[in-house]
């Protein structure tokens, strides 16, 4: 009795080593009218079957079915055979093909871009998780995960390898080292097709950027005493972030401000420091507006000069002796201390002794830069001024500022 079987080929997809395919299928029809009665059935190669066929043998004109799969061993093409041998020496034969794959990772990563929020210069950003997938059947060999340009960070949970069906996560941050829009790369080199994988970066830096409209003061001179207009400086934030501003304060009492700048100015802001000098002393006076802030070139220092004006009262001769009824003319000098003394000084005198008078020509002088003086007439009265000793004061004023000097009288009568 014969049989045949149909197909008489099989080839089957592609198959990872290891795994199972689904089964194909393959009749045995009995030829004749007598009953096709097994002797064996002989399978070759990475390849089983399973069948319906009865144990007693496929009756005359009836057909069964085998169930045949495959699973490789290695990878590559493998060839086989299904054989079966009928008692009487009638057979069917299939032929079977099949390729063995090895198991392949396949890598993603989620999401493909990180774009970072602004982040001030000189400070690192919260990380934000890159996702690194084995959707694959093998195992994932990662080989080195870096940063591609960019002041951006990375760390990571990723083990050297990562198995089918896994994941880690990969932590960036920004930590921008200036002001303006910077990329970068994280690249992942591994084992899978289309490495290295990569994920685009992006970020801006942002600092405030602190901008004077002077960085140094120079105010005319300054009588002794009194306080001067007052300059300004304009302070700005040309940069792209809010300044904060810790402190204003000069290192001299000699200078002094006010201002409206208070303890923030927003990116493109400007406030005004108002400087008055009010010198204690005459000369050159220097000091430092000095500014706090976050900017990075913090603290600003802005210059502060001025120059004191005083002046010097001299009298000559410094001591007299006058003969009762007599006068006497003094020479009043002023000179200018620390430049040119433009200012009026008027002079008076006190101190002197009963019926007795002074008289100043002119009464009030301006040094200018050369000084100026005047004549002090002292008199006495021929019978009523006391004898004795006297000190007189001479005094100039100029608004709030004063200054003296002393004569010493004697006051004397022929006996």
């Amino acid at each position: 009795m014969s049989g045949s079987i149909s197909p008489g080929n099989l080839t089957f997809a592609s198959q990872l080593v290891g795994t199972t395919s689904t089964a194909q299928f393959a009749t045995l029809t009995s030829v004749g009218a007598t009953c096709f009665q097994f002797a064996s059935i002989q399978v070759v190669g990475s390849f089983t079957q399973t069948s319906n066929c009865p144990a007693l043998g496929v009756p005359g004109g009836t057909s069964c079915t085998f169930n045949i799969a495959f699973t490789p061993v290695a990878a590559g093409t493998t060839f086989g055979s299904l054989t079966a041998t009928s008692i009487t020496g009638g057979s069917g034969y299939v032929s079977l093909t099949g390729t063995g794959v090895s198991p392949a990772p396949t890598a993603s990563v989620s999401p493909g871009s990180l774009a970072f929020p602004n982040q001030f210069v000189g400070t690192t950003s919260a990380p934000m998780p890159v996702t690194l997938s084995n959707s694959g059947s093998g195992a994932l060999s990662i080989n080195s995960i870096g940063i591609n340009g960019g002041p951006f960070l990375q760390t990571n949970n990723c083990p050297a390898s990562l198995a089918a069906g896994s994941s880690c996560t990969i932590n960036v941050s920004f930590s921008p080292v200036g002001r303006g829009s910077v990329t970068g790369m994280l690249t992942i080199a591994d084992n899978a097709s289309g490495s290295p994988q990569t994920v685009n970066l992006a970020g801006t830096g942002v600092a405030p950027v602190a901008s004077f409209s002077t960085t140094a003061l120079t105010f005319t001179p300054q009588m002794v005493t009194t306080i001067s207009a007052p300059q300004t400086v304009t302070l700005g934030n040309v940069g792209t972030a809010p300044m904060m501003i810790n402190s204003i304060s000069t290192t001299s009492g000699e200078f002094s401000f006010n201002t409206n700048c208070g303890t923030s100015l927003s990116a493109g802001a400007s406030c005004n420091i108002n400087i008055t000098f009010a010198p204690s002393a005459w000369g050159s006076q220097s000091g430092l507006l000095v500014i706090s802030e976050n900017a990075d070139s913090s603290p600003q220092n802005l210059s502060l000069n001025g120059t004191g004006l005083d002046f010097y009262i001299n009298v000559n001769p410094s001591s007299v002796a006058l003969l009762r009824g007599t006068s006497y003319n003094f020479t009043v000098s002023l000179t200018p201390l620390g430049g040119t003394f433009a200012n009026s000084i008027a002079l008076s005198c006190s101190g002197l002794p009963t019926d007795s008078s002074c008289a100043f020509s002119p009464a009030s002088v301006t040094p200018g830069s050369g000084g100026a003086s005047s004549v002090m007439i002292l008199s006495t009265d021929k019978n009523h001024t006391p004898v004795g000793n006297y000190t007189v004061n001479i005094t100039g004023v100029a608004g709030t500022l004063s200054h003296s000097t002393q004569v010493q009288l004697n006051v004397f009568t022929k006996h």
